[in-house]
């Protein structure tokens, strides 16, 4: 029989999951954050 790993057994805290997963989608962020400022100020 095969041992079973689920998701929830990580070792690592969520915390630093989530950390890693912003670092990932830094770039992805940095342009929503670029666009929106620009849209904001574009208005005014």
């Amino acid at each position: 029989m095969s041992t079973v790993y689920y998701d929830s057994d990580s070792i690592r805290s969520p915390e630093i999951q989530e950390l890693r997963e912003l670092w990932r989608y830094r770039d992805l962020l940095q342009l929503l954050v670029s666009n929106s400022i620009k849209t904001r100020y574009k208005r005014s």
